[in-house]
């Protein structure tokens, strides 16, 4: 790092990125902590967004989507309400897989590809 480039301003922006107070003492753990976080997918290069959104991405919306129409499935075949969604187990699951798959790729964890596609199969029935 070459230390005439580090004015005020770009440390004010490195420990407002951090989500560190300017006006506080500097927790270096935290610091260090916020630096060694991976780059997120969304920021890589195109090869490598390519790749995740093919080979991890597509793989669970279509698990997702078998999810959808298992659910559609049971429905047409009179299963009672309580067996018709898929189970907390499998929810839990995929509710897991979603947070880790989003937190790679944005740098933070969401479910909202679960919700959806929970609130479409209620939804559908």
């Amino acid at each position: 790092l070459d230390p005439k480039a580090w004015d005020l301003s770009r440390v004010n922006a490195l420990l407002d990125g951090a989500g560190m107070c300017r006006t506080e003492r500097i927790q270096y753990s935290k610091l260090i902590e916020w630096l060694a976080q991976p780059i997120p997918a969304k920021q890589r290069p195109e090869a490598e967004r390519r790749r995740f959104l093919e080979e991890e991405w597509a793989p669970f919306e279509t698990e997702l989507r078998q999810e959808l129409d298992a659910v559609r499935s049971r429905h047409a075949s009179c299963f009672s309400p309580h067996e018709v969604m898929p189970s907390h187990v499998v929810l839990a699951g995929l509710v897991s897989r979603c947070l880790s798959l989003t937190q790679r790729w944005h740098g933070r964890g969401n479910v909202s590809a679960v919700y959806e596609a929970v609130m479409e199969a209620r939804r559908r029935l």
